[in-house]
């Protein structure tokens, strides 16, 4: 099994994080000690071994989950044989926020960082499946890059705005607004770049 772009509170998975994977039964089958922000793995999940009365980890076509340091991810992994290989790729858990779960309610969360230099996160939550267009623009109020148009599913999501307009130019120091619209949802939040 393996991780990329993994994170937790809104932060990649952190160096030193130790990545867990539990079989049903809560038993450690898998051990992986983060090297590299954000990543995880190879890690190899054990199975049981049926010339043992211990528990060792799953049987084939049994499930398990993953820890990631203390946030334990509700999302269910079958391992079925030897050479299984489990993605597990831009997922997000924070506290109150976990993976799988599907929003309560709309959302636009404060880019982060802010100020930026020269790119920034912006996340948001969908509850439902809903057309969802996000923009930025400029003090004047003009649109400078659409990063979002398009229908989108339940969930949660995250993009990355690279600083640039929509004709791939850097934009200059200053203010900038993000404004999402999805459905009947509407909000803007107010973002600051630095050179």
């Amino acid at each position: 099994m393996w991780g990329d772009n993994v994170y937790v509170n809104h932060q990649l998975l952190p160096v030193g994080t130790v990545v867990h994977a539990l079989d049903k039964n809560g038993t450690v089958c898998g051990e992986f000690v983060v090297q590299q922000a954000g990543k995880f793995g190879l890690m190899a999940v054990y199975r049981d071994d049926p010339q043992t009365e211990a528990d060792e980890g799953p049987n084939p076509g049994e499930t398990f989950t993953i820890a990631l340091g203390d946030a334990v991810v509700p999302l269910a992994f079958t391992w079925h044989a030897f050479g299984d290989v489990i993605d597990f790729t831009s997922a997000v858990t924070s506290a109150g926020i976990d993976v799988g779960d599907v929003p309560r309610e709309f959302a636009l969360h404060q880019n982060y960082p802010n100020p930026f230099n020269p790119s920034t996160t912006i996340q948001y939550d969908l509850p439902k499946n809903v057309h969802v267009t996000l923009k930025i623009f400029n003090v004047l109020g003009q649109e400078v890059s659409t990063l979002i148009d398009a229908e989108q599913d339940a969930g949660y999501y995250r993009v990355v705005w690279d600083g640039s307009s929509a004709h791939r130019t850097s934009v200059s120091t200053g203010i900038y607004f993000c404004s999402i619209t999805a459905g009947d949802y509407r909000k803007t939040l107010k973002m600051l770049m630095l050179k």
